[in-house]
């Protein structure tokens, strides 16, 4: 009996026993961080104990499983959101290596990579059109008091703006809806970028800093509105998919009871229901990991499910 490779095989199990171990408590973190991430953006991100003890569960996430990508999007989020873009680009790059086909991931690193440059940008997810209706910015042949006063004003004003839109709105499912916070927030937009842009103009002349307070909950309501949005986009789709998903298996099931097809098409065609179902569960794992509220979404994977199973059954009768 070769005594050394037993030895071997059982130090093997326990690293892999170790291992998963380690992983659980990653998820464990990760969870615990979103839940305190869900906090502070509550506050809008103004209780910075609740923000630290995000960070924290993160990183320590990070470390007990540096193969999950979600957690170093998670920390690249709010880098962004506190206008950190260099910061956040190299846990992106970090994620996208981990998880090249990950959309979040990549759509957060075209962003960032464009404006880790700059130091005032909100994070989005793409960058939304503008309309071309120039918004008229402060008068550059102002005194850089008289600007900045008039800059100061108009920051209110869209901080009112923004806060009276945001006030009462939910994620909805509704496509006419939908549509209708895309222009909204077009609408919110293009005053921000023009206030980023005069910003960037007068700050080489005056101290901007006491301004930075307010601009900063311009920014949170933005962002507050824009989460919203896509939130709305994101479970639309996924339910769509779902739906369709069921509805095919549905009529192969019934194809399949009328022997339409040889069976083993039928089969081929369950394998790949069943990679598309995982890939919906990791969607929907996506969205709960990302302190979204997802039990109206649960259902219809659930349905789903139930179909797959019936269909599975009809195949492979026990």
């Amino acid at each position: 009996m070769d005594l050394s490779a037993l030895s071997n095989l059982a130090k093997a199990r326990q690293q892999s026993d170790h291992l998963d171990q380690r992983h659980d408590k990653a998820l464990q973190l990760y969870r615990l961080g979103c839940e305190y991430l869900k906090r502070a953006k509550l506050s809008h991100y103004q209780d910075k104990s609740l923000t630290k003890k995000a960070i924290a569960c993160l990183v320590k996430a990070i470390e007990n499983n540096r193969k999950d990508a979600r957690a170093y999007i998670q920390l690249a989020r709010l880098f962004l959101i506190f206008k950190q873009p260099i910061q956040a680009n190299k846990y992106l790059q970090e994620a996208v290596r981990i998880d090249p086909l990950d959309p979040n991931a990549q759509k957060l690193l075209t962003y960032t990579q464009k404006s880790a440059s700059r130091t005032r940008m909100r994070p989005v997810s793409e960058p939304l059109p503008i309309d071309t209706q120039q918004t008229e910015l402060v008068d550059p042949s102002l005194q850089p008091q008289v600007a900045y006063a008039a800059l100061a004003q108009r920051i209110q004003e869209q901080i009112e703006i923004a806060f009276e839109r945001v006030q009462g709105l939910k994620p909805s499912m509704i496509p006419i809806q939908v549509n209708h916070m895309r222009q909204t927030l077009r609408q919110l937009e293009k005053p921000f970028d023009s206030i980023c842009q005069e910003m960037d103009r007068i700050e080489k002349q005056i101290d901007l800093s006491p301004l930075e307070f307010e601009f900063k909950k311009l920014e949170l309501n933005l962002n507050v509105f824009e989460d919203i949005l896509s939130f709305s986009e994101r479970q639309i789709q996924f339910r769509n998919e779902t739906l369709a998903l069921s509805q095919e298996i549905e009529v192969q099931m019934q194809s399949s009871t009328q022997e339409i097809e040889p069976r083993e098409t039928y089969e081929r065609f369950l394998d790949q229901a069943l990679i598309q179902c995982d890939a919906l569960a990791d969607q929907l794992e996506a969205l709960e990991g990302a302190g979204n509220e997802v039990g109206h979404l649960m259902k219809d994977y659930d349905q789903l499910n139930n179909v797959f199973q019936s269909f599975d059954n009809c195949l492979n009768p026990n």
